[in-house]
């Protein structure tokens, strides 16, 4: 966490392993998969945050087993993010 002008701001660090394969039907041309961030302050109800997004073209590209940085950065309106929990998901549209 660091204090950016009065906001709290995270970069994060991700060691993903999944496999989006089954994904690929017949007319799949590919998808569009992200790593969310949703939580919750006092001045702000739910918060969704994109982290990290990628482009999967093929069945063969849709097995993911990395580790890798936020591609953005979590910034929060004001200093109510630090120490909140928040639910990490990993998404996908077709």
């Amino acid at each position: 966490f660091k204090q950016h002008r009065r906001n709290d701001e995270m970069v994060l660090s991700f060691n993903m392993k999944s496999d989006l394969s089954s994904c690929f039907g017949w007319n799949t041309k590919q998808l569009f998969a992200y790593i969310k961030i949703v939580y919750e302050t006092k001045k702000h109800g739910r918060n969704e945050v994109i982290v990290w997004d990628t482009i999967i073209r093929s069945r063969e590209e849709a097995g993911i087993d990395d580790t890798f940085m936020s591609k953005y950065k979590l910034v929060d309106n004001g200093a109510d993010l630090r120490g909140r929990n928040v639910n990490v998901t990993l998404a996908w549209n077709v």
